[in-house]
């Protein structure tokens, strides 16, 4: 319907267009046709001029030779007469052409005008012969007066005086007939113009106002669907265009309301899914936490109990090694002491890291902080391992910072850090290679860094090392030997002291970056 109104606004603006063209081309054509008549009228009147000046010249001539006894020439008497016949003819056939375009009402007496005026020289100069042949003076002066006054004077003055007056009139006519033209092409495109304005403004308006109401209400309706109001209808009633337009968008605010209501169904749903879970899971929880008490308590408590067992077990090896009659007497009776006391050594080793991951978790880790020397820290830590490096003719190289180093830690469990890492490093590289350590501080950390020359681990395996009981699968495999716990413990340490302790892992060994802050 909309585009229907579209349409027929677009062709009656053709229209008015098509309107306005034709009456251009009237006016154009009426406006030229005028013109070229106006200006065949203009040439007659010139004509005529024309014979009236050849004529009075030719009657002027012979009146001359008759008054005054000169001789006319003939030549210039006949080019004069061959001139009025020339201007003759001329007239004749612009009158022919006037009355072939004006018709014979509008042009009627010009061509009777004509006859008149050729009657009239004609008849002059006839009696121009009949007085020059006369004798008689007397006479003869009374009918050059005669052909003066009544036929030069009145009959052929007036016959020229009509024909000019005619052609005269009819030129008015013309030029009247061109303003009359002009001035109601100028009033009918004027109010063509005006009705063509007055109703393009209305058929504007029309369309806008088609437009402009389906168009509001459906932004109405956009704005109620955005506030959440998805129960609104934009009403239809409008052009069909905008009908279907309307439907698709109730449409769509029914599939809105429909989901919307299957959505808060589901919420609802979920909700009651997600309380029930989340009370069964913090009842799970509740029971971890319980049980991850108990576990820690019982880790603390075994690990406890442990000790004094283990410390009695050692010491009676210790002892029973110290006697060099038994172990002379019986080599076996010696190696097994030698094993129960290694073995007995590596459970002690395994109870104090149990221990001490127990009071971390439980955050009954005490420290004791104090300004100790860093540099001679490390330096203590690394001739305390130059036994067990040794064994393996593996280098302990130490490169310290030029200023000696000062931080405020507790230096028992810095040193149990220092020797977790460096017991690592020994133990998972091969013979004759280095273990290099190097102190500096850095952006206010006390930073310290233990690589060896080994074969490192796998990246995929880095993010794990720091995990309780993780032991690589490389690690695995080349040694029966190690719980996982050493680096546990370290961390724990790196953590109590407020620093960081990363690892990496390349060609060029394995590396173990420890940073703490200077002061605690």
């Amino acid at each position: 319907m909309y585009k229907k109104k579209i349409i027929i606004f677009a062709a009656f603006a053709f229209f008015i267009v098509l309107l306005a063209l034709s009456l251009t081309v009237w006016s154009t054509k009426f406006t030229a046709s005028n013109i070229t008549q106006v200006n065949m009228a203009n040439s007659l009147l010139t004509e005529h001029l024309k014979l009236s000046d050849h004529s009075y010249r030719l009657f002027k001539q012979i009146t001359d030779e008759i008054l005054l006894g000169k001789s006319a020439n003939q030549s210039i008497v006949r080019n004069k007469r061959a001139k009025i016949a020339e201007t003759l003819s001329r007239i004749r056939e612009l009158e022919v052409a006037q009355r072939l375009a004006l018709g014979p009402e509008r042009t009627k007496g010009s061509v009777e005008d004509t006859d008149n005026l050729e009657s009239a020289i004609d008849e002059i100069l006839l009696s121009f012969a009949e007085v020059l042949d006369m004798q008689d003076k007397q006479a003869r002066t009374q009918k050059i007066q005669f052909l003066l006054e009544e036929q030069i004077d009145n009959k052929f003055r007036e016959a020229i005086n009509l024909a000019l007056q005619r052609q005269s009139q009819l030129v008015e006519i013309l030029n009247a007939n061109i303003e009359n033209r002009h001035t109601f092409i100028y009033w009918s495109a004027l109010a063509l113009a005006i009705l063509t304005a007055f109703l393009a403004i209305l058929g504007s308006l029309a369309l806008i106002r088609n437009i402009t109401e389906p168009v509001n209400q459906l932004k109405k309706g956009a704005e109620s669907l955005a506030r959440g109001d998805l129960q609104y209808r934009v009403p239809l009633g409008f052009d069909a265009e905008f009908d279907a337009i309307t439907e698709s968008f109730n449409s769509m605010a029914q599939n809105l309301a429909e989901q919307k209501q299957l959505r808060d169904t589901l919420n609802h749903n979920l909700e009651y899914e997600v309380a029930k879970r989340t009370d069964e899971l913090t009842q799970l929880n509740q029971t971890l936490q319980d049980n991850d008490v108990s576990r820690r308590h019982f880790l603390a408590d075994i690990s406890h109990e442990l000790r004094t067992p283990l410390t009695i077990i050692r010491g009676e090896a210790q002892v029973a090694l110290r006697k060099k009659s038994a172990a002379e007497t019986d080599p076996v009776l010696h190696d097994a002491l030698g094993n129960v006391l290694e073995q007995s050594l590596l459970l002690s080793r395994l109870v104090d890291d149990l221990l001490f991951i127990a009071r971390t978790d439980s955050n009954n880790l005490r420290l004791e902080f104090s300004k100790t020397a860093i540099n001679e820290l490390i330096a203590d830590c690394c001739s305390d391992m130059r036994y067990q490096a040794a064994d393996k003719q593996i280098e302990l190289h130490f490169s310290q910072a030029e200023l000696p180093l000062q931080a405020s830690v507790d230096a028992e469990r810095i040193r149990q850090l220092l020797i977790i890492v460096l017991d690592n490093a020994i133990k998972y590289s091969p013979e004759d290679t280095r273990v290099s350590l190097h102190s500096e501080i850095n952006n206010n950390m006390l930073v310290i860094v233990i690589q060896d020359q080994g074969h490192g681990i796998e990246q995929s395996e880095l993010p794990f090392i720091f995990d309780r009981f993780y032991r690589g699968q490389k690690v695995r495999r080349e040694s029966q030997y190690g719980t996982g716990l050493g680096l546990a413990v370290a961390k724990a340490i790196t953590d109590a002291h407020q620093g960081r302790i990363k690892a990496s892992s390349d060609s060029s060994g394995f590396c173990i970056t420890i940073a703490l802050p200077l002061e605690s």
